[in-house]
This record gives C-alpha cells, structure tokens and sequence, in this order.
C-alpha cells in the first residue's frame, strides 16, 4: 500500500501527536481520514481501538484544512488591505486553526 511505503520513512516517536498527524494529513492530501487512520495504526503498532479517535482527529484536521482555506479567501478578498490588516487575518487564523485542532485531538500514546 503506497500510504504504508510513506509512512516507514516516519520516525519512532513515542506519540502520535496533532502536529504528526496534521504534517501526515498535508502529505496524504489524496489519501481519506480512514486510510490515514490505519497507516497510522499499522506505522506505530497502536492498538486498532485507537481508530475511531484517529479518524476523528483526522477527520477535524481534513476540515480544518477545507475550512481554512475558504477563511482565507474570504478575509483576503474582502477589498484592499494594507500589511497590518494582512497580519492580524492571517493571526486570526492561526488562532483559529489552533483552538479546532486543541478542541478535537490531543496526543495518543504509542503502546
């Protein structure tokens, strides 16, 4: 399976945290919440329990993405804006992005 090859490239890490599965998410773009969810299972030998919240958190992440793409779109088209007005938009954001992470996912330990 091509998301398993990718996946062996992947370090040891003693948990799989948001931001690894956000960077894996970006990289997988192709690849469904599920698919993503097993590679990850099978990478780090997690217990197939850990599924439903995998692909949950994956899940919020792909939404995330598709949500925040339209967000910028939205705030950058809104007329012309001067480089101050750019940087609290794309701080907005951040913020943004960071609270629906935090809200959906934290660490899940590697057994």
């Amino acid at each position: 399976m091509a998301l398993d090859h990718r996946m062996k490239a992947w370090p040891s890490i003693p948990a799989v945290s948001t931001e690894d599965l956000y960077n894996n998410v970006r990289v997988l773009s192709d690849a469904v919440a599920d698919e993503i969810a097993v590679a990850v299972i099978r990478r780090y030998d997690l217990n197939a329990s850990h599924r439903a919240r995998l692909f949950r958190c994956i899940a919020a992440i792909q939404h995330t993405r598709m949500a925040m793409r339209r967000e910028v779109r939205e705030l950058l088209l809104i007329g012309s804006m001067d480089s101050n007005d750019v940087l609290v938009a794309v701080q907005r954001i951040a913020d943004w992005f960071e609270r629906k992470i935090r809200h959906h996912c934290s660490a899940i330990p590697v057994s």
